[in-house]
Parts: structure tokens; C-alpha cells; sequence
């Protein structure tokens, strides 16, 4: 079965992609890539430029958007057949345009410029600077078409002398530019190179066509590049959607931390049998990398659990051998002790709050007070656990976790109030809610279930495990799906998209609110509990507790859900010997070598 997609011209998919890279510098580069029709003529084009900008404050930017959009209003009202010659009328005319408003405002923005241009199956290409276009063929095979306008390039010397790289041509600097026209298939050769640019390249099922700036191919200090030329060949073959290649090829020099901002444009020249061709070859080595990704999952799954067990018997070694010392007899047993859980060993009168849990120091409640409506808690470095209900088995828990401050409130229905810090609940019927004192309108709540609620700043983060979790404000809400997180700026009323939490994400909130979810999520490995008995010299009988009361016993065999995210996989297609078609080149160099 062939897959929808919506083809331009039953033959193109198109994508672009710009990022601000290092994020100590503006971003200054500018695309675009679409269907241009035009207004004097029934003959739309399919065009893609990229311009990458240069100037102090905000001018790079500024030249880079006047002078794609002087190309673009230059096309709109060009006529006749003659591609080569639009593109530099359209060029120049976009050169005119930013130095005219360099000249009247004083300003120095520059910008290079690439712009490609499909007609009747054939691809035309203009340049100034050293912004590149490049052409992957449907063998696999990747060529650059056009030639960096730098000192070297138009003037000769030394090819690692510190000048050498320097563009010396630049849209804006001059009120003239030369355009390059040219292919740079065969070398050097300007006039066989202008030659091939006026014939065009003649685009074959399953050719792309990539426009970048220099921060895509450019390479870091230890001389390694940001994107690799199999990782560009790997996004337009294994890619048929709008903008993913172009994103993924991006996001490969953004990983890598590039040091200038990275922009780029794809024109992919696809059928539907192609999009049925890419997807029956990546899919059967995205299962084979799944496969390998799950079994390494396991495998890792079972080495933290291990490093756990072993880190928790340790940990629990020293503190007997601590204890040891301080006592005359010390019987030690081990046992399959299941861990605590939330329901108090003693019940809780409707209307009323107790102190379960104090673990640290700091806190403003002791273990065992009650609490009235309205109390204000302060936990310090510990955590504080309250149950609140009517009987063993339907009471609400609230968990209030180191640095927090919060009013609890249970007149009507549990509902504390946050200040700040981070608060688990979990209504034992009913809604429970989560209000703030910086936000009275906003409102989190949780039906019958589990949610974890934290302030960061002016933003609230809703971590949902279990029931019906949302987010209120004013007149507006949203639900958090269960097993996802999400962040809602309170200062801006925006919120993000939804984040699915991964096992270990939940397996530590899990442990810092002293397994408070100890039964929907499970622990890595069974583990054994260390536990010493000692006797607690006292004038006064002491109030049991949680931990005096064993519970039903743990899952013995849990299944922990594996998160590990599979990355999208390409098929580089190895290049063939097919000779290459003649394609355009950049025109004769420039002789004004650039400055700033």
C-alpha cells in the first residue's frame, strides 16, 4: 500500500531547519523553501534559499530577511524561461536592497546568499559567499555544487594562511555583486563550471538537493565536523516527511555543540513508490537497532538493580556496624520484610491529620503530632509524610519533601496550599488539589490517585503516576496524561507539551518520598531487608509506627517498563561509480575581499 503524502508537484518534499547553535551568539541565519507562484506567468517555481547574516547588534539578521525577500518579490514578478538570469537579476537586486539601507540607516548588515530554483525537472543555482548547495544522488552519492567565495578560492596563496577563509564576497557591501552561476562538478574550471549552471542539473528520482550555511559542514577545533557527509546522505535518504531531514541533519551539528548558528534547506525529489522504498528500509534496521537497544536496556536494568542491592546492603552493613558499637546485644535478622506502606498502623479519625514520617531533621512537626486545618508545615532537609482519613483503608497521604513549605488544608476536602518546594499527593477519595499562594487561580488536582506537584521559580511542573491529574487557571485547563510530566510558566500562562517519564525518572521519586509508590512502581530487583531489632529504653510507651507493622510482602518478580529511546535509524546507500551528471557552479571570484 502506497502512503499518503502530499507531494509538491507529485514530486517534491521540501523541509527547512535553523538553530542559533552556540548560544552566546544571535542568530543571524534565515531560510526558506516553498512553491513560489508567479504573478505575470502560469509557471510557479520551487525555490530554496538560505542566507547567513554578518553585522554587529541586530544588521546580520536584518540583511539576511531583506534579502530573501527581495529575491522572493523578484521571482513573484519575474516572466519567461530563462532561470540563470532570473536568479541573478533576483540576486542582485537583493544586493541593491540591503546596501541602500546600510547607506541611509549606517549600518554594516551583511549576508551571503544561496538560491536554488527548480523548473521543468531541472536545478539552477545562484551564489554569493560561502554558504554552499550541495547535491546527494539517488546512488547515495553527495557533491558540492558551489565554490566558497573566499581569498583563497579568488585570489590564490597560501591555502592555510589565517586569511584564507575570509569571504571576500557579500551580499550588501558593494552597491554591485558578482553572482555565481556556476557547478563546481569538475574543478575549478570557471568557464566549463559557468557553462554547467546555465544548462541546469537534471533531477532523477530520488535526488536531493541540500542548501546550508557553513555552521552545518563547518569543523570544531579538534578538526572534526559538526555533521558528517554520510549523516547528511543519511537524512534525505531515510527521510520523506517535510522538514525531518532537513531537522536531522541539523539536530546533528547541534548535538555536537556547533559555534555558529546552522541553517538548511532540502528539496527532495520523491514518488510514492520511493516513500514505500525508504520505509521498507529503515524498518527492518530500526527493528534490528530496537532489538539491540532493548537487549542493552536489560542488560543495564540488571546491572543498576545489582550495583543497588549491593549499594543498599553496604550502606545498611555500616549503619549495623554503627549501631553495634552503642549496644551490649544486638540480635541481627534477615529478612524478606516488605517495605512500608501508606496506610498508618494506627487509624486517623475523619477530620484529622497526623505526622507519620519525619525523615531528617529541620522539619516544624514530629512524628505522631496531630494537626489541625490550616497548620503551616515547614520541612527543612527532611521529608514529612501526614496521613489524613477516616479509616486504615481510605485515607489521603500527603508527602511534603525537603525544602518545602506548604498549609495544609482539610476542612472540606484535602487541599494544601504550596509556597514553595515539592508535594506528593494522594486523596484517598474524591479530588484532591494543589493550590498556590504566588498563584491563587492556579489549581493542579488529582482524582482518587497520585500526583506529585513542584514549584521552580515561576514555574509549576505536574508529575502525574496515577488517576485523573490537570491544571487549572482562571477559565482554562489542561489534563497531564498519566506517566507523563508537564511544565506550566505561571508567569506567562504558556505551558509545554506533555514529557513521558522514563522508569528511572519515576523509580527516584519514588525513592526520595520514601516509597510512597512502592506498589505502581516497582523496585529494579527484589532485595532483602536488613533489619535490627533493638530495644528503645524509654520512661514512656512509645506510639507504634508504620515500619512495627509488616505489610504484605513485595512483587518478587517486577517488570520494570524499559524507556530507552530509540533513535531513528538511517541507511546510508553506498555510493555507486555512476557518472555524475554536469551540474551548476559559482561564477568567476569576487575582488573585494571582505571586511567585519
Amino acid at each position: 500500500m502506497v502512503p499518503e503524502i502530499n507531494l509538491i508537484d507529485g514530486k517534491y518534499t521540501l523541509g527547512e531547519k535553523s538553530v542559533v547553535g552556540d548560544p552566546r551568539r544571535k542568530w543571524e541565519d534565515r531560510t526558506f523553501v516553498g512553491r513560489v507562484d508567479r504573478l505575470l506567468v502560469n509557471e510557479p517555481l520551487i525555490v530554496g534559499i538560505v542566507a547567513d547574516g554578518v553585522g554587529s547588534a541586530d544588521n546580520g539578521a536584518r540583511g539576511a530577511e531583506l534579502a530573501i525577500k527581495t529575491v522572493l518579490v523578484t521571482i513573484r514578478n519575474s516572466q519567461g524561461t530563462n532561470i540563470p538570469n532570473l536568479i541573478e537579476n533576483a540576486i542582485k537586486a537583493a544586493n541593491l536592497a540591503v546596501y541602500q539601507e546600510n547607506e541611509t540607516q549606517g549600518s554594516d548588515g551583511l549576508t551571503t546568499l544561496v538560491v536554488g530554483v527548480v523548473y521543468k525537472g531541472r536545478f539552477y543555482v545562484g551564489n554569493v559567499g560561502d554558504s554552499r548547495a550541495y547535491w546527494v544522488q539517488s546512488s547515495g552519492r553527495m557533491m558540492q555544487l558551489t565554490r566558497d567565495h573566499t581569498y583563497y578560492n579568488f585570489y590564490g596563496g597560501d591555502p592555510n594562511a589565517e586569511d584564507a577563509g575570509i569571504v571576500v564576497n557579500a551580499i550588501g557591501k558593494n552597491p554591485t555583486v558578482k553572482v555565481d552561476l556556476g557547478f563546481y562538478l569538475k574543478g575549478d574550471d570557471l568557464e566549463q563550471a559557468y557553462r554547467l549552471g546555465l544548462a541546469g542539473l537534471p533531477l532523477q528520482k530520488g535526488d536531493s538537493i541540500v542548501l546550508c550555511t557553513d555552521g552545518l559542514i563547518k569543523k570544531d577545533p579538534k578538526g572534526e565536523r559538526f555533521a558528517l557527509d554520510e549523516e547528511i546522505i543519511e537524512a534525505v535518504k531515510a527521510e520523506y516527511r517535510p522538514n525531518m531531514a532537513a531537522i536531522k541533519m541539523v539536530s546533528r551539528a547541534e548535538g555536537r555543540r556547533a559555534d555558529d548558528n546552522v541553517s538548511a534547506v532540502t528539496i527532495q525529489y520523491l514518488t510514492p513508490e520511493n516513500v514505500v522504498q525508504i520505509k521498507a528500509s529503515t524498518k527492518w534496521t530500526k527493528q534490528v537497532k530496537n532489538l539491540r537497544r532493548v537487549l542493552l536496556g536489560i542488560l543495564l536494568i540488571g546491572l543498576v538493580g545489582v550495583i543497588m542491592v549491593l549499594g543498599r546492603l553496604l550502606w545498611q552493613t555500616i549503619q549495623e556496624n554503627a549501631n553495634i558499637s552503642n549496644r551490649q546485644m544486638t540480635p541481627v535478622v534477615i529478612t524478606n520484610t516488605p517495605m512500608p506502606t501508606l496506610t498508618p498502623t494506627l487509624p486517623v479519625d475523619p477530620g484529622k491529620a497526623r505526622v507519620d514520617q519525619v525523615n531528617g531533621s529541620g522539619a516544624s512537626v514530629e512524628i505522631g503530632q496531630y494537626l489541625e486545618s490550616g497548620k503551616r508545615v515547614e520541612t527543612g532537609s527532611s521529608g514529612v509524610q501526614i496521613v489524613l482519613g477516616a479509616t486504615m483503608n481510605n485515607v489521603s497521604v500527603l508527602y511534603l519533601f525537603p525544602g518545602t513549605a506548604a498549609e495544609i488544608n482539610f476542612r472540606e476536602k484535602l487541599a494544601p496550599v504550596l509556597e514553595a518546594g515539592t508535594i506528593y499527593i494522594q486523596p484517598g477519595s474524591g479530588v484532591g488539589e494543589v493550590h498556590f499562594k504566588a498563584w491563587g487561580d492556579v489549581i493542579a488536582s488529582v482524582t482518587g490517585s497520585r500526583m506529585i506537584v513542584e514549584v521552580k521559580g515561576t514555574d509549576i511542573w505536574v508529575y502525574c503516576f496515577e488517576g485523573t491529574c490537570r491544571l487549572d487557571y482562571g477559565l482554562e485547563g489542561f489534563r497531564i496524561p498519566v506517566g507523563y510530566k508537564q511544565v506550566f510558566h505561571a508567569s506567562s500562562g504558556q505551558r509545554e507539551e506533555p514529557v513521558l517519564m522514563g522508569y528511572n525518572e519515576k523509580w527516584k521519586w519514588e525513592q526520595k518520598c520514601n516509597d510512597c509508590m512502592y506498589d505502581i512502581i516497582p523496585t529494579p530487583t527484589p532485595r532483602p531487608i536488613i533489619q535490627i531489632s533493638t530495644p528503645t529504653p524509654t520512661d514512656e510507651p512509645r506510639q507504634p509506627r508504620p515500619s512495627d507493622t509488616p505489610v504484605p510482602p513485595p512483587i518478587n518478580t517486577p517488570v520494570p517498563p524499559t524507556n530507552t529511546p530509540v533513535p531513528p535509524t538511517n541507511t546510508p546507500v553506498p555510493p555507486t561509480d555512476t557518472p555524475v551528471p554536469p551540474t551548476n557552479t559559482p561564477v568567476p571570484p569576487t575582488d573585494t575581499p571582505l571586511s567585519g
